[in-house]
């Protein structure tokens, strides 16, 4: 069953264009870039993708349903932005809500919040927590939840070098579970440390590219969005 499936999908935010009939399928479980400069739309996609923004052209399924708000509930784990997070709640405020919503039982719970060792800091306020420790919560989040379908907003942004050997090893344990990992990101080296697979977000659509070992990753992003790529307006993801 093709995991994620984007048709004819355009979209805009006033005179903004963000996408333009693009189609395009995650045919197969794995992990996946979403991979723009900042403002171009990968934000916007994922809540496109989740219901949290309504369109009107185009069809996303998910596991061949239609993104319907229920279906999405039961097959979707979204993790947004570290910015996202409410600073006057703690991280059990979130623990609790995910654990109570999708029933999962308390020892997963505590495997989570051990596994990416939150378990010391997760009671605290999240306005104390640095950039890592808020990431590590949120990942907690999604180990929660079984759903096949995972997304992921700008995950490896701003992390310390242990954060990130911990990021890289659950992103694959995600992977060798059989889940879709969609991840947004501008880092190609990074995203080729746990996945092969891309879509880039270029001229308001959505094409595919896999990896090849000797690809120059760097050049390779700068040859698909040169500065006049660069969106000016106000950014949107």
């Amino acid at each position: 069953m093709t995991p994620l499936t984007i048709t004819d999908l355009t979209f805009s935010f006033g005179a903004k264009q963000i996408f333009d009939h693009t189609t395009v399928a995650l045919e197969h479980p794995g992990i996946y870039g979403l991979v723009a400069p900042n403002g171009s739309g990968k934000t916007t996609l994922l809540r496109l993708i989740t219901r949290l923004l309504p369109y009107r052209t185009g069809d996303i399924q998910i596991m061949g349903q239609p993104n319907t708000p229920q279906h999405v509930f039961q097959n979707v784990a979204f993790l947004p932005s570290a910015e996202d997070l409410a600073l006057s709640l703690t991280g059990k405020d979130y623990v609790d809500f995910i654990a109570s919503s999708h029933k999962v039982p308390r020892p997963r719970v505590k495997d989570a919040l051990t596994q990416l060792e939150a378990i010391t800091y997760y009671k605290k306020r999240i306005g104390d927590y640095s950039l890592g420790m808020k990431q590590r919560l949120l990942l907690a989040l999604i180990l929660m939840q079984d759903a096949p379908l995972v997304l992921m907003d700008e995950p490896l942004n701003g992390l310390d070098f242990d954060s990130l050997l911990l990021m890289r090893k659950l992103l694959r344990q995600i992977d060798a579970d059989g889940r879709t990992l969609l991840l947004s990101t501008h880092n190609l080296p990074e995203l080729a440390q746990v996945g092969r697979d891309a879509l880039f977000l270029e001229q308001h659509v959505l094409t595919p590219y896999h990896f090849n070992s000797g690809d120059a990753l760097e050049a390779l992003y700068r040859e698909r969005f040169t500065p006049s790529e660069a969106p000016a307006a106000k950014p949107v993801g």
